[in-house]
């Protein structure tokens, strides 16, 4: 089966298409992870099959010539707009738990990572690694489309031995993430948690918090 060109799915689409959108619509029709998208669009603007805009602000647009003159996107428009970053956690050997990260825009962003560790509902407390990336206290610094994807920390040893010692606790960690925008503001991102499966070394995810918001 032929796989259809980047411009082709842009021709579909009929209109201009701001760049996180085209990513996932590249990615989609093409069944290729967002990385692979990325270069696929890259490859087809280089070849000057596809439009590509940048405004001042730093917002990227892509069309084709038959559609016409494009108006620049109004300020509304850009206002609140949300920094788009997958976040997960990476299950390892007890004690360590491993973290992926990848900035998904098309410009560069700033992340702190607060994680927290609960046993039975009860906080433990904020991870205290030693450079300070999951306590908040050190900024993570992304290029566009860059990630980490072997971040890693040690859990309080109260939490491990819990575990270690087959006690029925139940251990959760959520990650609270702040992210700055295309404007360099700092937008909170909802939490990340996750509940660890007993003797089995796996984790799932929770759509959820397990502690309250902090001003």
């Amino acid at each position: 089966m032929l796989e259809i060109a980047v411009a082709e799915i842009l021709r579909r689409h009929g209109k201009w298409i701001i760049y996180p959108d085209f990513i996932k619509l590249v990615a989609e029709k093409r069944g290729v992870k967002d990385r692979q998208a990325y270069n696929l669009i890259k490859r087809a603007c280089d070849k000057k099959e596809i439009i590509k805009m940048v405004y001042p602000n730093r917002t990227t647009i892509y069309g084709l010539v038959e559609f016409g003159p494009l108006q620049a996107p109004s300020k509304a428009q850009n206002a609140g707009s949300f920094p788009i970053i997958d976040f997960e956690l990476v299950p390892r050997q007890l004690p360590q738990v491993g973290t992926y990260m990848l900035n998904r825009n098309d410009y560069p962003i700033k992340v702190r990572v607060e994680a927290r560790t609960l046993l039975d509902g009860k906080e433990v407390g904020l991870i205290k690694d030693r450079k300070g990336y999951y306590s908040g206290e050190r900024e993570w610094r992304l290029d566009p489309h860059r990630g980490m994807a072997n971040g890693s920390f040690t859990l309080q040893e109260e939490c491990w031995r819990s575990i270690e010692n087959g006690h029925n606790e139940e251990l959760n960690i959520e990650f609270r993430i702040t992210a700055t925008d295309r404007d360099e503001k700092e937008r909170k991102l909802s939490p990340r948690s996750w509940t660890y499966v007993k003797n089995t070394n796996v984790w799932f995810f929770e759509p959820t918090a397990f502690t309250k918001d902090s001003e």
